[in-house]
């Protein structure tokens, strides 16, 4: 093919002889084509507006929640969430927080005096999270007892009593149904309870987020006291392995990154330095602010306390939540609307047959029509079905616990079933950690010749082979994997496959690959190996 007969598209003269035209390969036609003074012409662009018409018919069916948010807004006090201090200046901080610390020679800060610390520790309280307020355990049984079926199974089996007062001789036999009654109810109450104490035991552990230790420099010298018994104003030097004991802002830093997925979800590290002038960003977006319970897996920095507690981002945040109301469950709704009917039917039937009964057939007998009333009223009454609802709630919440889904509530269950009761309209869930272990892992391998597959995957292509050591270059890669980290570990006495690596999400992912590949010949390899200079 010649490319010089391949013209895609060539200016024409006009018969005018004044506008050009513009041929085009695959058509028969030349269009004339305006001079624009060199300004393409604009084609049809899209809206960028949006006008209050199409705000109204947006908002259209919603206006419930905007309500509901508006109000939200007005009660929560969502306004303590943010914390200023990042914003501050060196001298500023200084002043506010009323320590002192060297932003050019960290190990020169004297930070707080001994008194000063313990002064400030019994004004402002420990550096815990308060746990939310908890009922007894008596009295969430009872509440669990309180539920409308129970009462109503209570009220049927305390009627059968009353029968026995009536006439006890034809009404003897009563006394087991009545006792049956109450003690379905008794057990209703009981396995509910049991599961949501058992779901409350394992949130508890959530709470245990503030490191037991942390490095502070009191009275000029570096020390370790209990991350409870920091203060504001403490200086404090963090290093990779780390916990945040406190949001605290950064006068001095190397190469600081920290985990905040378990806060923001962020999966990547985010890099943290020190700004002599603060932060104009938002506290969560500020990079100078590192905050309580996240996880330091580079570098290390030195940094002054600027909020501990209830008062730090994820107590606010944990406070918030806390105080939000729960709503009651649809299964709970449908048995409470379900139980009022049945117990007006009841009653309703009752009353008429008492009539009937006084009337004609047990005319002048008042015991034994009062007698065939109740048998009416307790014939309504379904005795088996709180007791196989709550059954196959838990069924269905041990089958989700097999599946790693804590159930806290196991009304909570009959929310999930979308394809029976269609009462799912919303699914919310965090993805890094949650649905996502937030580690990164080795998957394939590339020596300058050919792919190759860290394990066995049906994405891959036909030209991917599987990784081996004996393949040009793969024994160099895992040495670099292995050799150029700087990942600490938990622990090392224990076998590889079951310590915590700590550090860079890469360069985890590759001592996760590395230690694969050499087995229980990993520490030997470093040691063998050692580092010389960084």
């Amino acid at each position: 093919m010649n490319d010089e007969n391949i013209s895609p598209a060539q200016p024409l003269q006009n018969e005018e002889g004044n506008l050009p035209r513009v041929a085009f390969p695959d058509q028969d036609n030349a269009h004339d084509e305006k001079a624009t003074g060199g300004i393409r012409v604009k084609g049809v662009e899209m809206k960028r507006t949006i006008t209050q018409e199409d705000r109204d018919l947006a908002a259209a069916g919603y206006e419930h929640l905007e309500e509901k948010k508006t109000k939200d807004a007005k009660e929560s006090d969502v306004g303590n969430v943010d914390i200023s201090e990042h914003s501050f200046p060196f001298d500023k901080l200084t002043s506010e927080l009323g320590t002192f610390f060297d932003s050019k020679d960290p190990s020169a800060s004297t930070g707080l005096t001994a008194g000063e610390a313990k002064e400030r520790l019994a004004r402002n309280g420990p550096n815990v999270l308060t746990p939310p307020k908890k009922k007894s355990a008596l009295r969430k049984y009872f509440d669990r007892l309180m539920t409308m079926f129970n009462i109503l199974l209570i009220l049927a089996g305390v009627l059968e009593y009353i029968l026995l007062g009536i006439d006890f001789k034809d009404n003897f036999a009563n006394t087991y149904l009545g006792g049956i009654l109450i003690a379905v109810a008794f057990l209703n109450a009981f396995i509910d309870w049991f599961q949501l104490q058992k779901s409350e035991k394992i949130l508890a552990s959530f709470l245990a987020m503030i490191p037991p230790s942390c490095r502070v420099v009191r009275d000029g010298t570096l020390q370790t006291i209990p991350a409870a018994d920091l203060v504001l104003g403490d200086v404090v030097l963090v290093r990779v392995g780390d916990k945040t004991p406190a949001d605290i802002v950064l006068f001095s830093a190397t190469d600081l990154k920290v985990d905040n997925s378990s806060l923001t979800g962020e999966s990547e590290p985010q890099e943290r330095r020190p700004l002599p002038s603060g932060s104009p960003s938002r506290a969560v977006e500020a990079e100078n602010l590192i905050f309580n319970s996240t996880l330091v897996i580079n570098g290390e920095g030195w940094g002054v306390v600027a909020r501990t507690g209830d008062h730090t981002l994820i107590g606010q945040v944990a406070r918030l939540t806390s105080g939000e109301a729960g709503n009651e469950a649809p299964l709970a709704i449908e048995i409470g609307r379900f139980v009022v009917q049945v117990s007006c039917i009841a009653i309703v039937f009752a009353i008429v047959f008492f009539v009937v009964g006084i009337t004609t057939v047990y005319k002048g007998s008042a015991s034994k029509t009062v007698t065939f009333a109740v048998s009416i009223l307790v014939a309504f009454v379904p005795e088996g079905l709180p007791s196989v609802v709550t059954l196959l709630l838990s069924i269905a919440a041990k089958r989700m616990a097999k599946q790693n889904v804590l159930v806290k509530d196991l009304q909570g269950v009959e929310t999930l079933g979308v394809s029976i009761t269609g009462s799912l309209t919303l699914l919310a869930t965090d993805k890094t950690g949650t649905l996502t272990r937030n580690q990164m892992t080795v998957t394939n391998l590339w020596n300058g010749t050919k792919m190759l597959s860290a394990f066995q995957s049906n994405n891959d292509d036909q030209e991917t082979v599987p990784f081996s050591m004996d393949v040009s270059g793969m024994r160099e890669m895992v040495d670099i994997a292995a050799l150029n980290s700087r990942v600490k570990f938990d622990k090392t006495d224990v076998p590889f496959n079951e310590r915590e690596i700590l550090g860079d999400a890469t360069e985890t992912g590759l001592t996760r690959f590395a230690g694969r590949c050499l087995g229980s010949d990993y520490d030997a390899h470093l040691k063998k190996y050692p580092k010389v200079f960084e």
